[in-house]
């Protein structure tokens, strides 16, 4: 027994030693300390390596879809927008390269850009990149589960996962293990990708429903002040890392399509008593009544009464500002649609509290700290100043146009802030947009997939659907998906026999597409053999 013990003693000493004499050589030749799979899959993938050369300055991006660029990635993104702009620039033998690292990740939130940004500082960044906005108030599939950042106790759920990928991160030797897990899994992406067309999303998508008990978000609750408060504390971190490392940061306050998208959840006040309630229902169908019958001023005159009963209906706001920019009045139309978006209990973009904050780091006048006001950027851009679809793909991201706007700030900043020498630059070799989108792949069947990946998660916004499908038609009229989005847009909107006529003809084009279609869909099927056509046996059976 004793030998058994010292057999086994023996041989953990032995494995303890020779695993810190490993740890030892992998902490002189490898990075330490390790990062999440998906840093370390952008560090691979991009080619960035501990080592940096004396005449390299990096440019790392940080950030939401936005950053990583949502429809357009990855052949438009915005930093790549930066690297065009300074190919352009900088004037030929300056003494150093300039190269950009995207680290930007759908869906996260801004603990994860602040992970992401102390995980990634041992490759030694120049200047670093923010655009953390929306995700935070408008993720509900994860706001609540990010709701509490405090890491779980010892015996509490999730304790033993977390405990366990710390210590691999912190590991040099089980870092640089993790990083062949990760090389094995990028090239077993690449070599299934490559078996495959591009993949087009699901068309007939079931439409999200919002639940006011657990999606809301008023800003007057402790939730809504919790979240606040967490968000405000991670990007005050990320400045005073930046701070002590010396590094200059950018931050982008982000920018919103307030115009064409209405809120979601409109709710009136409980306050109202019942003559108020009556009254503001009058007003307020009125207002609609002459909305439609084309009296802007009339309906914009109801639409302000209604206001004045209760100012907590977003879609009176919303209303207003569509009779006020008919009416031309225009600062007034913005002022509308953003309150619009205030006072919507299911929220599609940030609050004012974002802009706000980001207007007060920018009064500090921190030396290595910019902010780009890029919602004042894409007003300047816009007809009559009001933000739509010429430079929003949707409520937050930007088009390619837009990407290129907020890149084009982004460098100009780098001018003025000094942070590469004035005799680097060469203006005078600035191009339009349109002159440096030769340099992108931007081919018609890019922009195809694009405006179906639009069309089939634009969600209740069905007209936005409808006008995306009809240009993906225009540029595949033949297509049997933009077809199907377009009559699934119809379907949802209500106009069913538009609707039908498009499944109609799909049925003799395309049937096989259809048959899950019509067995998940038993209403839609039901419409179509109303209409009196003949169709394929198993359409006529759903289920």
């Amino acid at each position: 027994m004793k030998q058994t013990f010292k057999n086994v003693l023996f041989s953990l000493v032995t494995t303890l030693l020779f695993f810190s004499l490993v740890e030892a050589v992998c902490s002189v030749f490898f990075v330490r300390p390790g990062a999440r799979d998906f840093i370390e899959r952008r560090i691979l993938e991009q080619g960035l390596t501990r080592w940096k050369s004396d005449d390299e300055i990096r440019i790392f991006f940080y950030g939401e879809s936005t950053i990583q660029g949502d429809a357009l990635y990855p052949r438009s993104t915005i930093d790549l927008w930066v690297k065009a702009y300074l190919d352009d620039l900088l004037k030929e033998g300056a003494p150093k390269r300039v190269r950009v690292f995207n680290f930007g990740r759908l869906g996260c939130n801004s603990r994860f850009i602040l992970d992401s940004f102390e995980e990634t500082l041992p490759y030694k960044p120049d200047l670093a990149v923010f655009y953390s906005v929306h995700n935070d108030f408008v993720q509900l599939d994860n706001r609540h589960t990010n709701f509490d950042q405090k890491p779980p106790r010892f015996g509490e759920k999730g304790f033993t996962s977390r405990a366990a990928r710390e210590f691999v991160k912190r590991s040099a030797f089980l870092s640089e293990a993790n990083r062949l897990k990760v090389r094995y899994k990028i090239e077993r992406s690449k070599r299934r990708d490559a078996l495959k067309r591009a993949e087009l999303p699901m068309i007939e998508r079931k439409e999200k429903t919002y639940n006011p008990e657990y999606d809301a978000l008023d800003q007057r609750s402790p939730v809504f002040k919790t979240i606040l408060r967490r968000w405000r504390q991670n990007v005050q971190k990320i400045v005073h890392i930046a701070e002590e490392r010396r590094i200059p940061v950018i931050f982008l306050s982000g920018v919103s399509d307030f115009k064409s998208y209405h809120p979601n959840e409109s709710v009136l006040s409980a306050a109202l008593s019942k003559d108020e309630l009556r009254a503001w229902d009058a007003a307020f169908r009125g207002a609609e009544a002459s909305r439609l019958a084309g009296d802007a001023a009339a309906a914009a005159r109801l639409y302000r009464r209604a206001l004045r009963i209760d100012a907590e209906y977003a879609m009176a706001y919303y209303r207003l500002g569509q009779c006020e920019e008919r009416l031309g009045r225009y600062r007034r139309a913005n002022r509308c649609y953003l309150l619009a978006n205030e006072k919507d209990r299911v929220p599609l973009r940030a609050p004012s509290e974002v802009r706000e904050f980001y207007s007060a780091l920018e009064a500090l006048g921190l030396p290595d700290v910019t902010v780009a006001r890029t919602q004042k950027l894409f007003e300047e851009h816009s007809r009559n100043g009001i933000v739509d679809g010429d430079l929003m793909l949707d409520t937050m991201h930007p088009t390619v146009d837009g990407q290129a706007l907020m890149a084009l700030a982004i460098v100009k900043s780098l001018y003025a802030r000094s942070f590469l020498p004035a005799e680097w630059w060469n203006w005078n070799k600035l191009r339009s947009i349109e002159k440096l989108k030769e340099g992108f792949d931007l081919d018609d069947d890019f922009q195809f997939l694009v405006y179906l990946n639009k069309a089939c998660y634009i969600g209740r916004f069905y007209d936005k659907a409808i006008e995306y499908s009809n240009k993906a038609l225009e540029l595949r009229p033949n297509s049997s998906e933009a077809k199907r989005s377009l009559a699934w847009a119809y379907w949802r909107r209500g106009d069913e026999e538009k609707a039908v006529d498009i499944y109609r003809e799909l049925i003799e084009s395309a049937p096989a597409e259809l048959a899950d279609v019509f067995k998940q869909n038993p209403d839609l099927t039901s419409a179509i053999a109303a209409r009196g056509r003949r169709r394929a046996p198993y359409i006529l059976t759903p289920g």
